[in-house]
């Protein structure tokens, strides 16, 4: 501030333009050495003599030197430090991810993608402009430079727009128009067999499996009809020696109502849900969903809708929509596994055996080491045995 200051007073005196157009050299270097020791001068003369001769005294201030804005700086510098001291050093992650410092809210792998190859970019459109245009000379220099369009910071993905289902539906009668149109078309050469034309694939997904490319789907709910028929109804839980339980579900089923943090809700909510349901059994197997994307259940994670993406670790803050944290399958995960690791290390039974599955491997407590006895599970629902 104090160069740009120096420099502000220096061209206040005129004559630089014409030395740096229309002078030699010589001329220039000398204005460059006497013009700042002449603004030192004057600045000396207007202090002792407390004149202005140019401008008003508001102008020797200068645009942040206020005690509003001072008082402002200084509460956004003990504002980062509080960040520092709650959320921890961020210069120590290693994720390799970018993202938010207090909420840790992250960008798109996009955007990590633009963060790494910015320099490596810059530099190739450097070593190209100067081969086109200095050493091949194939460009000329005036030549324009292509735009570069690179993927700017944003906290989520853009959710794309789909089309309304009126559009869908005129769009699909369009179709049936232009199909059957053909087939009245070949029908006027050739004798026309309908059973034969249907036979085929004729549109480019089938009706019967999907609606414009994507799986219809059912409700799993509308099975219980059927099954309750089959099954006698108890009001009496039967005594079990082992318990196995579900994770994504208990995750969709506990909410964090009173809690801040992804340490408070598993110290407050997960852990004390594990707690009471081992206190009748013996065992307790706790399983994780895996989510691979190229199942059939990722069309249906993509149409529950999208959310934010953030990195748990302990000391971040939870959303505010539980909900929309669990539409995305890589917060899920990240979720797991930090329950999972939770799980193992707090005491949540006495002479009790629990095992806890961590993506493809299975851990027993209470030694805490990888259950060789078991093997690793590709599918999407883990299994032990």
């Amino acid at each position: 501030m104090t160069q740009e200051q120096l420099n502000a007073v220096v061209k206040s005196l005129g004559d630089e333009i014409h030395l740096t157009q229309h002078s030699v050299t010589g001329a220039l270097l000398r204005w460059m050495v006497a013009g700042p020791e002449m603004a030192r001068i004057i600045g000396e003369f207007e202090g002792l003599s407390n004149v202005d001769l140019n401008c008003n005294a508001d102008m020797f201030e200068h645009h942040e030197q206020t005690t509003a804005t001072q008082q402002k700086f200084s509460k956004h510098v003990l504002s980062l430090l509080s960040v520092f001291e709650e959320m921890g050093n961020p210069f120590l992650d290693e994720t390799g991810f970018v993202n938010a410092i207090d909420t840790k809210i992250m960008c798109d792998s996009s955007v990590n993608e633009t963060v790494r190859s910015v320099i490596k970019t810059g530099q190739n459109q450097y070593a190209m402009f100067v081969d086109e245009r200095f050493l091949k000379c194939t460009k000329s220099v005036t030549a324009p430079l292509c735009r570069n369009k690179p993927v700017l910071f944003r906290l989520s993905a853009p959710i794309a727009k789909s089309l309304s289902s009126a559009k869908s539906k005129l769009a699909s009668v369009r179709n049936d128009c232009t199909l059957f149109s053909r087939l009245y078309i070949a029908c006027q050469a050739r004798d026309g067999n309908l059973d034969e034309f249907f036979a085929h694939e004729n549109q480019s997904f089938p009706p019967s499996l999907s609606v414009n490319g994507k799986l219809r789907f059912g409700t799993k709910s509308d099975l219980l009809t059927c099954l309750e028929k089959l099954v006698e109804p108890s009001l009496d839980s039967p005594h079990v020696d082992m318990l196995v339980l579900d994770g994504a579900a208990i995750t969709q089923m506990l909410h964090p109502t009173d809690c801040k943090t992804f340490h408070e809700y598993a110290s407050n909510v997960f852990l004390p849900y594990l707690r009471s349901q081992l206190r009748n059994v013996d065992q307790l197997d706790l399983v994780w969903n895996r989510y691979l994307v190229d199942s059939l259940n990722a069309r249906t994670r993509e149409k529950r809708g999208t959310g934010v993406r953030r990195h748990v670790i302990p000391s971040a803050t939870l959303p505010r929509n539980w909900s929309d944290f669990l539409h995305i399958s890589e917060n899920k995960q990240e979720l797991f596994s930090f329950l999972s690791q939770c799980t193992l290390s707090a005491d949540i039974g006495v002479n009790k055996c629990v095992v806890v599955t961590d993506d493809v491997r299975a851990y027993s407590f209470p030694s805490g080491s990888l259950c060789t006895s078991l093997q690793s599970c590709s599918h999407r629902k883990q299994t032990l045995g």
